[in-house]
């Protein structure tokens, strides 16, 4: 015969004290959690700062570099015949909107414009210089940057669409670059010129 104490026992006793066992774990777990959490939230903070900085450094030295280049293309510009063109490199481009895009932005202009001129309307001999200045003066640049003395330089077809007053421009171009830098072009103009020093010809 069960004792009187015995019979008032709660029949849910061992599971309210499995349930007690638990929650005390629980909270010791959420605990333990939310320290990581804070300690996380420190590193974030703190990546965010160095993250936040190196952007900062990074545009101040991307702005340099395009001013830079800015110059070096402005000197270039003349000796191919673009006499008083102009331009002008942005990392950031406002829409018509309003809103910004980022990217590198390149805005051309002509002496006779006072805004921007869209690449689609310059001829071919146009596009063509423009492409050549814009691939010397990056070069230069960036070896510059990067403590290089290259002294080789090799174009493929520079002429391309060019009128035969725009070749003999380029020709003088390239050839006066010669003076300190090895040159070869290949081209499938016929160049009359005794400025270079060998020509190779090759019919097929």
């Amino acid at each position: 015969v069960k004792n009187e104490n015995e019979a008032r026992e709660n029949p849910n006793e061992a599971m309210l004290a499995d349930t007690r066992r638990d929650l005390k774990q629980a909270k010791g777990e959420a605990a333990a959690i939310e320290r990581e959490l804070k300690l996380l939230d420190a590193d974030r903070n703190r990546v965010k700062y160095w993250t936040e900085g190196f952007k900062l450094v990074r545009l101040q030295l991307i702005d340099e570099v395009l001013a830079e280049l800015e110059g070096v293309t402005q000197t270039l510009l003349s000796s191919v015949g673009l006499d008083e063109w102009r331009v002008r490199y942005d990392i950031d481009k406002e829409n018509k909107n309003g809103s910004v895009k980022a990217g590198l932005n390149v805005s051309i202009y002509q002496p006779e414009y006072e805004q921007a001129v869209p690449w689609a309307m310059f001829s071919g001999g146009e596009s063509q210089r423009l492409r050549l200045i814009g691939a010397v003066a990056l070069s230069e640049v960036l070896l510059r940057r990067a403590g290089v003395e290259c002294e080789l330089l090799v174009l493929d077809e520079p002429t391309r669409h060019l009128s035969p007053e725009g070749v003999k421009d380029t020709v003088d171009f390239l050839t006066d670059r010669a003076v300190d830098t090895q040159l070869f072009y290949v081209d499938h103009q016929a160049i009359d010129t005794n400025r270079m020093r060998g020509v190779v010809r090759v019919t097929k």
